[in-house]
Parts: C-alpha cells; structure tokens; sequence
C-alpha cells in the first residue's frame, strides 16, 4: 500500500510540473520534417527539438504554425541534429538566440551553416565532429566559445572569432587538422586547456594581450606551429603548453612568468634557442626533453631546482652553466646530451643524482665551484670518458682525487686563476 501511494505521489508531482512549466512547454511536434519543443507557450516560443533523419541543406524557418497559432523559432535544443550524417547545410533564422550542447556533434556532412549575429550562444560540444565543416561564420554576439564546440572538424582551415568574445573553451578547436590561419581579437582574456591542441596545420599564433595564462596543453602537437608571440603580461605557461611543436625555433620566456609547467616544451625538435627573461626558480620535469636542436639557454640566477629529466635528449647543447643558487637537480637531467662538452657546476650543489650525466660521451670538462666533492649517485657517469677534465677549487684536487664517483677522472685540477 505504501509504495502504491508513493508511486500515485511521484505522478501527480510529474503531472503538476509539466502543467505549471511555463504554461506547457512539455508539448513537442512537428513540421515539415523538423521537431520542436514549445519553451515559453505564453511567449510564443519553440525550440528545434531532436530531429533524427535530417538530410541535405535544411532551412529552419522564423516561425512556426501549431495548433492554429504562431510561434518563434528562438533556439536549437540539446543534441538536436546530432548524429545527422546525411545533413549537408542548414541556414538558421535571425529570430534564434541560442544553439544547444551537441546540437550538430557527428553531423560527418555538414559544411556550411549561416549563423545570424542573433546568436549569443553556441553550447558546448556543438559541432564536434562535424569532419566537412571547412569555415563558418560566428556571430558578432558571441561572448565566450565553450567547450569542444569545434573539437575534431578536421577540414576547417580558417575561422575568425569576432570581437565580442572573451574566452576560448577547453578544446574548443582540438583536433582541427587543417586549420591555418585563426584570427585572434584583442578581447579575449582566456584561452581553456588544450583548445588547439594537434591543429597540425596552424604556423602561428599571437597571444592576445588579455591573457595571461597559456593553460594545459593549448598549443600540444600543434606540429607545424613556426612563431608565437608571447607578451609581457604572461605569468605562466601549463603542462604540455607546446609539447610536439616540433617546426618552432625559438622561444622567448617574458620577464613576468612565474611558473612554466611539466612538459612544457617537451619534444620540439627544431627549438634552437630559449631566451629566459623570467625570474623562474625550477625548471621543471621534462620541461625541455628531446628538444633535439636546442643549442643555446640561459638559464636565470633566481633558479634554485631543475627537475627530473628536463633536459634529456638535447643532442644539440654543447654547454651548460647552472647557476650558484640551484641546490637540487633531479634525475637523467642531461641524461643522452651526447654533444654536451662543457658543464659548470655550482658550490649550491651537494648531490649529483642517477644519471645525470649518463651518455654525455663528448663532455670534455666539468667546472666544479664545490670545494666538497658532490654526493654522486649509480651511473651519473656512464660512457664519459676518464680523461674528461675535471677543475675543482683550490685545496681539493686531493679531495675529489679520493672521492667515491670522483676518483675515475685521471685530469682534476685547480679551477685557473
């Protein structure tokens, strides 16, 4: 008996919410092959509902007639078109404010659609995978891209985002293979995690003045990208910001960062020179690894640790000084850095980890600031020759003559001068 008042409960409540909700918005029909949605029966307004079978170029009209009465078309609902494969254009009338989530995701035929400047907002996920979408206009009336809404439409090779937007969502443009050239209006102030990642055709990109963060994976195996533009304003780069740039030569990091991520440069082979304006304090985990090319670096005096592997595989650096502040450096730090011949190392030291050094077979001569030989750790010198050429200051030559790691090297001398 219980349950059976609760269910009758549960009905009527369902019941008097469908009633009470704005006037009958639950009724849906159709027209003329599309279905709509009444969203306001007070206001006259009806949203595209979801409409299976749509197919060729498709024209949604300002109004619509049901029941004796006329409503405006205002929006497109969730998910409305998704999975329409056979859909090949749509023209939008300017009576519509609103296009929903996933409203065309999958739609693989879509390649044109005319969005009016009555657009304010495009939903998240809207036209992912719409794989023969190759440019579309965005309405004036935009405030913000959000999420994934042009993830994967792989044959889009230009896009201009208008001045009214703010913000570029997570992945907004994630995946879109072709796309060339994006103009980037001074109004935007963020820019989402991975929101070009693998634009594999983008050549450049200039950092709007607003923003001040390059978040997560925003330019990652943007495999073409030559030049981007960083301004003064930048205070930090994320994660895997340009991992697998792998055309980009150089990199200039402003005086206003404070922090660069894991990863952050991690396998850009072209990348021949890093100028460090920033008062960076760790260079972190695989911050530079496999940047093949990578000949020059400063690294700056604020610097106090260098992460785990940040610079392993950059065949390309011949020398390396590590400032006097630095007290920690992690492992496999110059691990494979097989052209590296001159290393200088600071007093801040005390530990050299596992491998740091490990087939740096050209190194010719390490600079030892340290009176007290370092604690060296297993296979810090792998394949570096016994003759490399050790200077120590003066008084511990001795020392690090006798000293476990130390003792293999047969040239330790006095630091001249």
């Amino acid at each position: 008996m219980k349950q059976y008042l609760l269910g009758l409960v549960t009905i009527l409540l369902l019941l008097y919410a469908c009633g009470n909700r704005q006037s009958g918005n639950c009724a849906t029909f159709e027209s003329n092959g599309i279905n709509y949605e009444i969203v306001d029966a007070e206001a006259h307004s009806v949203a595209v509902g979801r409409t299976t079978h749509a197919s060729g170029a498709i024209t949604i009209p300002s109004t619509v007639k049901y029941k004796g009465k006329q409503y405006a078309v205002v929006a497109i609902a969730d998910s409305a078109f998704a999975s329409c494969k056979h859909l090949t254009s749509l023209v939008i009338p300017p009576s519509m404010t609103e296009i929903g989530d996933s409203a065309f995701a999958g739609c693989l035929s879509l390649s044109s659609i005319d969005i009016p400047n009555s657009i304010s907002k495009i939903g998240d996920k809207a036209f992912l995978r719409c794989r023969n979408l190759k440019s579309i206009s965005l309405s004036e009336s935009l405030t913000s891209i959000g999420k994934g809404v042009f993830y994967d439409c792989r044959n889009m090779t230009h896009i201009a985002i208008p001045s009214s937007v703010v913000s570029i969502g997570a992945q907004a443009f994630a995946r879109c293979e072709s796309l060339e050239s994006i103009h980037i209006p001074q109004s935007i102030t963020y820019i989402g995690d991975f929101a070009f990642f693998r634009c594999g055709s983008l050549k450049t990109f200039i950092i709007p003045r607003g923003v001040t963060r390059i978040n997560t994976g925003v330019f990652s195996e943007c495999t073409m990208l030559k030049f981007v533009e960083i301004h003064d304003d930048v205070e930090y780069i994320g994660d895997s910001a340009f991992s697998d740039c792998q055309e980009l030569p150089r990199i200039a990091i402003p005086e206003n960062i404070n922090e660069i991520g894991e990863c952050s440069f991690y396998g850009c082979h072209s990348l021949k020179e890093v100028e460090i304006n920033a008062s960076l304090t760790v260079i972190p985990r695989a911050a530079f690894y496999n940047c093949r090319s990578l000949e020059t670096i400063n690294l700056p005096k604020s610097l106090t640790a260098i992460n785990r592997s940040a610079f392993f595989g950059c065949t390309g650096l011949t020398m390396i000084c590590i400032p006097e502040n630095v007290a920690y450096i992690g492992e496999n730090v110059f691990e494979n850095c097989e052209n590296l011949k001159s290393v200088e190392i600071p007093s801040s030291l005390t530990t050299l980890p596992e491998r740091t050094f490990y087939n740096c077979y050209h190194l010719e001569e390490i600079i030892n600031h340290s009176p007290i030989p370092q604690r060296v750790m297993d296979h810090i010198f792998h394949a570096v020759a016994t003759s490399t050429r050790i200077y120590v200051p003066k008084g511990s030559v001795s020392a690090y003559q006798t000293a476990t790691g130390w003792k293999r090297f047969s040239e330790i001398h006095e630091i001249p001068g």
